[in-house]
């Protein structure tokens, strides 16, 4: 089903996931990037047994003999580090293990910010697998949450109770679900690494994407440059109602802690938009919800978790 929504003058098209929502998004957030991406997580052995997954961007470099180094954080989180050439430029990983299940995942430093560079596949607590009342794989396929990580509800990512209303907004460091150190990003901090993505790669919104892996569109698929080692996949989501999972391999929205007449993702997927031939990567803000998120409530999204500042 197509849906169009207005928001001020711009109209935007809009997957079946945003369905009864409202898209908002600046002028120049919604210029369309490059190419766009995912991964099916492919994983390589360093030799020592331990499996490390693909990534790329270029900060703080680390080499050491075994390429990988680990200690203890204050935390409850486990840390080790690895770097890697993938046939773009060296990456350097941190990867922690969240103690509260042993889940390892990667993480990489943009810009001056940690970020989870795969989507968080914790359980919450009290959550009823069968039902998926909080979180959910795709189609309840545990497989697919390896690759995709968890889907997960507005209150099941904030970890707030289902009958929360806001007044105004979350705290700006708000944890989520999110593993002890790490919280659920705002717009302004997925904004401001789209904007780094934008102004220092040539391949712009591309950059952030998963680029051994292949987005589908109307007129076909297409693979992404990947340089930055974000790894956005199209991990779908999970429709109103419950029932009705889509956009695997076609898009994602992430949930932000953002309130603003509603719950605020941010969605990524790729398309002609000038219909002029060129397919490339695009973005947007989708509000779900209104005042009561009954409506963002309905959805199940992933979530990218970005490590608390130390300032």
């Amino acid at each position: 089903m197509i849906n169009w929504f207005a928001f001020g003058f711009i109209l935007i098209f809009l997957w079946n996931c945003s369905t009864d929502t409202i898209s908002t998004h600046e002028d120049e957030s919604s210029e369309v990037f490059t190419k766009s991406s995912t991964s099916t997580k492919t994983e390589e052995s360093n030799g020592g047994g331990e499996v490390f997954i693909k990534s790329s961007t270029s900060t703080k470099q680390e080499e050491n003999n075994g390429g990988e180094e680990s200690q203890k954080s204050s935390g409850s989180v486990e840390i080790s580090s690895s770097s890697e050439k993938k046939g773009l430029e060296d990456i350097t990983y941190v990867y922690i293990t969240d103690e509260r299940d042993g889940i390892k995942y990667k993480t990489i430093e943009i810009n001056g910010v940690v970020w989870m560079a795969e989507n968080l596949n914790y359980i919450p607590e009290g959550d009823n697998i069968s039902s998926g009342n909080l979180s959910s794989c795709y189609k309840r396929d545990a497989n697919l949450c390896d690759i995709y990580g968890r889907l997960y509800s507005w209150s099941g990512a904030m970890d707030l109770d289902t009958s929360y209303v806001y007044n105004d907004s979350l705290p700006k460091v708000h944890r989520g679900i999110c593993p002890e150190g790490f919280h659920i990003p705002t717009v302004e901090e997925f904004e401001d690494l789209i904007a780094y993505a934008r102004a220092n790669y040539p391949t712009k919104i591309e950059a952030l994407f998963d680029r051994f892996s292949t987005w589908n569109y109307s007129g076909g698929r297409k693979s992404p440059s990947g340089e930055l080692g974000f790894d956005i996949l199209p991990a779908g989501c999970r429709a109103p109602h419950y029932s009705y999972y889509q956009s695997l391999y076609k898009a994602v929205n992430f949930w932000t802690s953002t309130l603003q007449k509603g719950a605020i993702t941010i969605y990524f997927d790729i398309r002609d938009s000038d219909g002029n031939g060129t397919v490339e990567g695009y973005f947007s803000r989708v509000i779900f919800g209104g005042r009561d998120l009954n409506g963002a409530q309905r959805y199940e999204f992933p979530i990218r978790c970005v490590k608390d500042s130390s300032d």
